[in-house]
Formats: structure tokens, sequence, C-alpha cells
């Protein structure tokens, strides 16, 4: 028997941290009411999760900060140790449903290869799955990315092109959905506009609670 999941696959810069926020802290509460926040993958951010299906020359700054570097023996037993924490806790965990959540599983796997891989990893480990993945006005997201960079200490003195590789690809959702949709052929892609107008009661987390059929009190 295999756990079912509900897979917050991003987009960035759409509440994705509150969100998280809202499954650390009540991840004892979920429990009892039948979901798995999996904090073996992170903390709040399951930043582990998109890691298994890099590509084996993705270098960031989570591979950096964990001194996974590509083809290191360290990376390689980190993937391998994980995949067997992921299976182990699968199977004592199979008659809940997972809630993950990663904004990097949109940002990070963006090659066909890597989507491929990550499809692989979660066949093996669920019965079943579906994706969950709010969007917003690429020129805002644009913009909220340029003033993080900034704040980072990046040196960046317009906004990237349309063009740029790595941000345009952020910002074209119909191109990242479509490659995702092409791999995952029968899986559901819940999209949601990051509008508080369009929130179920104004409320982003109750609007994630209503597609994930959470409970709130």
């Amino acid at each position: 028997m295999k756990p079912t999941a509900v897979i917050h696959i991003g987009a960035e810069k759409t509440g994705s941290t509150s969100i998280q926020q809202f499954l650390s802290v009540n991840q004892h509460e979920l429990r009892n009411l039948g979901f798995y926040v999996p904090t073996f993958l992170g903390k709040s951010n399951h930043r582990l999760f998109p890691f298994l299906a890099y590509s084996e020359n993705r270098h960031d700054e989570f591979t950096i900060r964990n001194s996974y570097a590509p083809g290191s023996r360290r990376r390689k037993t980190a993937s391998k140790s994980s995949i067997y924490n992921l299976k182990k806790l699968a199977r004592r965990h199979a008659g809940l449903t997972w809630l993950i959540s990663s904004e990097h599983i949109h940002s990070r796997l963006i090659t066909t290869s890597e989507i491929s891989a990550f499809k692989e990893v979660l066949d093996q480990h669920f019965s079943s799955f579906f994706f969950v993945f709010y969007v917003r006005k690429p020129i805002d997201l644009a913009v909220s990315l340029f003033s993080t960079a900034i704040k980072d200490g990046h040196h960046m003195e317009d906004l990237p092109s349309p063009t740029h590789p790595y941000w345009g690809y952020l910002c074209n959702y119909k191109l990242s959905l479509s490659k995702w949709q092409s791999i995952f052929t029968n899986a559901i892609f819940k999209v949601r506009i990051f509008d508080k107008s369009q929130f179920v009661s104004g409320s982003l987390i109750h609007d994630y609670c209503s597609i994930c059929k959470i409970q709130l009190n």
C-alpha cells in the first residue's frame, strides 16, 4: 500500500512560505485529520524533494549550502539516504495523505529529464497524487524576483529580458505547465490565481485547505 499526496509545486513569489508555515505549525493537528507533513524533506520548505530529481550537474544554492558538489560521494550518499527514508516513511504512513510543498519543484526542475526523474520518484512511492500551482501576473513576479535579488546583494541594473533562460522560464507559466503536463499526462494540475479576490474566503490558507479538503475549525 502506498500513500496519496497533494504536491504544492509553486510558483515562486506566490505565498509558498505562508503555506509551508501553516503546514509546519499545524502538522500534529493535520495528522489527526488524516494528513502527513514530511518534515524529513525539510522543516517547512520541502527543499530536499526536488533535489532527488536533480540532474548530476545541477548546482545551486541548496547543493552549495550542503556541500553537494556535482558527482561527489556526499551528494550521491545524500540522495540514496533520502530515497531510503522516503520509501520507509511512505510505508509507515501509507494510510495518510501527504502534504508536500516546495516552490523549488517548479523553479529548479526545468528540464525534461529532471521532470521525468521526478515522475519516477512519485510513481515509485505514491499510489496517486495531484499538483497545486499558484500563478500571478508575470510582470509582478518579475518585479518581485528582481527586488529579492537586489536585497540578496546581486548587482542588477534592470529587469532581465523575457528571453532570459531562467527568469523567462519562471515567468512563462504556459511553457512550464505544458512541459510538466507532457510528462505527467494523467496527473491533475489545480492551477490557482494568486490574488486575494480569487481565494476562498479571501485567504490563501483557506484556499489551499479547500483544494486539499482540509476541514478548518
